[in-house]
Order: structure tokens, then sequence, then C-alpha cells
């Protein structure tokens, strides 16, 4: 499964959806309304780890655990 970054799993908690697709899609939905170079890119790192992503791996994720510590992160 990919790794993400403590940023990105904050930007991933505020637009999850119930299937990886929907979240790339709630992801590049609100990239313009970005005004920060960085979390442009931020958002674009994170779709690229979601395309690479099976959606098996995505509705097994944890998003409470990645706060728990029970996952690694880069």
């Amino acid at each position: 499964m990919n790794k993400f970054t403590v940023p990105e799993i904050n930007l991933l908690c505020i637009y999850a959806d119930e299937s990886r697709e929907q979240t790339a899609v709630n992801i590049i939905t609100a990239i313009p309304d970005f005004e920060d170079k960085e979390m442009v890119e931020l958002a674009e790192g994170i779709i690229e780890k979601l395309d690479k992503m099976s959606d098996g791996d995505f509705s097994d994720w944890d998003f409470a655990g990645q706060f728990a510590g029970s996952y690694e992160y880069e």
C-alpha cells in the first residue's frame, strides 16, 4: 500500500468519501479553490497515490488509525 505523509492524510480526511475514485474526484474538484501552490502540489501527489492504490486497499484503509499511529508515515 502507498504511504501517505501526515499533511496528505490531513487533506485526505477532509475530502475522503466511500470510494477511492470519489475521494480523488473530491480533491480534483477542490484544487481550483486552493490559493497556495504547495496545497495544489500536495493534492496532486495524493491523486497520484490514489491512482496507484487498489479499490480494495482503499476500502481497507483506516483513516482514524493513521492518526492513532497504527501505520507508518513517510
